[in-house]
This record gives C-alpha cells, sequence and structure tokens, in this order.
C-alpha cells in the first residue's frame, strides 16, 4: 500500500480539479534500461485491466501488477521549497538486507 502525506493529497486534489475529465492517478515504476528505473505519475480517466485500486484520502491512485508489490510501504510526498518543487518517493529501509528487495530505494 502506498502511502501519501497530506501535502502529497493537497496537490494531487489541485491537479486533478485543474483537469476534471482525469479523475485517477496513476503512480508507475518503469525500466528506463541499464537497470534504471523510474517513478511516473500521471492522470488518467480509467482503470486498466488488472490494476490495484486504493483510496488515499480522497484521491484514488491505481497501479499495475508490476508497480504495486514495488511501492508497499513507499510515501509519496510534495515540497514547494527550493527552486525545484515536485513530488518525493521515500522507500522504506529494506528489512532483510537483500539488494535485491523490492522495497530498496
Amino acid at each position: 500500500m502506498i502511502i501519501l502525506t497530506p501535502q502529497a493529497v493537497q496537490k494531487l486534489k489541485s491537479l486533478l480539479a485543474e483537469h476534471p475529465e482525469e479523475s485517477l492517478v496513476r503512480v508507475a515504476i518503469v525500466e528506463e534500461g541499464d537497470d534504471t528505473l523510474t517513478h511516473r505519475i500521471t492522470l488518467e480517466d480509467a482503470v486498466k485491466e488488472g490494476d490495484y485500486i486504493q483510496d488515499c484520502d480522497g484521491v484514488t491512485v491505481v497501479m499495475d501488477a508490476q508497480t504495486t508489490p514495488r511501492m508497499d510501504g513507499v510515501a509519496l510526498d510534495y515540497k514547494e521549497t527550493g527552486s525545484k518543487p515536485g513530488f518525493i518517493f521515500k522507500h522504506p529501509e529494506p528489512t532483510n538486507g537483500d539488494p535485491h528487495d523490492p522495497h530498496l530505494g
């Protein structure tokens, strides 16, 4: 289960209000080659087959089957400080020291 901070909820609700045709927030982990993983957040209008659906304080978050286990315990925050405001994914510490632990951040 992904965790949204109050700041992330507030920003996502603001973005959804600006785009009323899109009522869902999709969180995805995308492989970018060279063993690089990137987080992606998009606004969408429909759930896809096999999606995990989670309500986070009034924000509907959807994730595909590959992303869902990797986002377990991850906190999504939003910061407006500094010159580059944006979303930040905070991964929990691995519990067993395994370098292949899906929670490794």
